[in-house]
């Protein structure tokens, strides 16, 4: 039985559309990350690793709550709409959703000539399951899950231009001459109307937190390697993914329903 799997890459910033610059005497009580996936999906683990660093730096607990269900919108309606702009609620999304799983699975698809079924799953670890079990026949998997499996699965590829420290003798699908198929991008982000200082402090927090040597050492741990950014990065990764879903969109490659 042979397996796929997706290295994780990660831009960790705060995106905050239309910012107020109103000062806060933040934070000044409990910090809720939102993570819209099941407990131990890759946005889990990341909200937790991240979290209990950036506590210690900020001074107050970080409490992870997990939203899952619907590709993230139902997180994302929690963080977004349900909760104040005031700074005490994030999110830690990733910036393709289900989209990841199901495009790079089809763009490889149509290269090689291959039919396939796409099987939707609510979160990692029914399909960590299915997988395992032989239920289903492949699936990309963040390097973490891949890693937790590697004695029932056989990983085939990883994305990301290097080959992973973690498993260096699998390769790349950039290697194997499949180019369009990239890993993953998680942020995390506040309401839109949070006050800038207040967003700039969690940046600056959550920047300490990941070049932390507590945090690289719970990465290294978790299978997964780091990579950090602004937040003028996370905006453009999120419009050039867009713009690739939407041109998978109109070659014909997927069509709506």
């Amino acid at each position: 039985m042979r397996k796929l799997t997706c290295k994780i890459g990660l831009i960790a910033a705060i995106l905050v559309f239309g910012a107020t610059n109103v000062l806060a005497d933040y934070p000044d009580r409990p910090i809720k990350f939102v993570a819209a996936t099941t407990p131990g999906g890759t946005a889990d683990i990341l909200a937790r690793g991240l979290g209990e660093a950036m506590s210690k730096i900020l001074g107050q607990p970080i409490i992870v709550e997990n939203k899952p269900g619907a590709d993230q919108i139902i997180g994302l309606e929690y963080a977004a709409k349900g909760q104040p702009a005031d700074g005490y609620t994030a999110i830690l999304l990733g910036l393709d959703g289900q989209a990841l799983l199901r495009f790079p699975s089809l763009a490889l698809l149509n290269d090689l000539g291959v039919d396939a079924v796409h099987v939707p799953y609510p979160g990692a670890a029914p399909y960590m399951t299915a997988v395992a079990s032989g239920a289903i026949d492949w699936v990309f998997l963040g390097e973490v899950n891949a890693t937790t499996l590697k004695s029932r699965v056989r990983i085939l590829a990883i994305t990301g231009k290097e080959r992973s420290a973690t498993n260096p003798d699998i390769p790349t699908f950039n290697e194997l001459g499949f180019p369009k198929l990239f890993g993953p991008a998680y942020a995390l982000a506040v309401r839109k109307g949070t006050p800038q200082a207040v967003a700039d402090k969690l940046t600056a927090a959550a920047t300490l937190a990941m070049n932390s040597p507590e945090v690289k050492a719970y990465w290294n741990k978790a299978s997964i390697e780091l990579k950090s950014d602004t937040a003028e990065v996370a905006r453009r990764t999120l419009m050039d993914r867009y713009k690739f879903y939407e041109e998978f969109v109109k070659n014909g490659t997927m069509k709506a329903e």
